[in-house]
């Protein structure tokens, strides 16, 4: 696909050995000014796959929270049913999709699964993915749209060396697209009239 540029890398996750001080409970450790951090830390996690925030592992505490500290937008997915928990800046690349939070990866994204669901399921056989202007059609306010994105599934282990998850870093590139290819047909066109002449 034209303006992808797209590397695997084959990845796996290695235990540095014991902690030296506990992790602290989870009122703690979520403690962000960010809108995110206030619902994650409200939200009804034993009604989900990944249970009441209390019996977390290390492993989810640890990646839940760089996901609410990041800037970027990240959106982390966890587990077999691919549970998600986003941080705001990811608020802008849902649109209008509403409560993605604590639902499966694959429903947020239903409409799109056909094209990034094998580049997921290789995050989570352990590959790191990184795809630059990826075209993929998304329906975030109410009709379907073409958009480009430059992300990064990075596999999430515990701490055995298992993956558990991966965490989604992702930007989107429309407009610059866009942009670019406005300027291209331009230049061809003027290349045309020359030619013409």
């Amino acid at each position: 696909i034209m303006g992808v540029a797209a590397a695997a890398v084959g990845g796996s996750c290695h235990h540095p050995g014991p902690m030296t001080a506990p992790f602290p409970p989870h009122s703690i450790f979520l403690k962000t000014d960010s809108e995110m951090g206030e619902r994650v830390r409200r939200h009804d996690w034993a009604a989900t796959p990944l249970g009441p925030m209390e019996s977390w592992p290390e492993s989810l505490r640890v990646a839940a929270q760089m996901v609410l500290a990041s800037k970027f937008p990240k959106c982390l997915v966890w587990g077999p049913q691919m549970t998600s928990i986003h941080n705001d800046a990811f608020g802008v690349i849902l649109g209008a999709k509403l409560n993605a939070l604590g639902r499966p990866f694959y429903e947020v994204w239903a409409e799109a699964w056909e094209t990034i669901g094998p580049i997921a399921e290789r995050a989570l056989a352990g590959e790191s993915m990184f795809l630059e202007d990826f075209p993929v059609t998304v329906r975030r306010h109410g009709y379907d749209e073409q958009a480009y994105f430059t992300f990064c599934y990075s596999p999430v282990c515990d701490g055995n060396g298992t993956v558990q998850g991966f965490m989604d870093t992702v930007v989107e590139t429309t407009g610059k697209f866009l942009a670019q290819q406005r300027l291209q047909d331009l230049a061809t066109s003027l290349d045309q009239q020359v030619a013409d002449r």
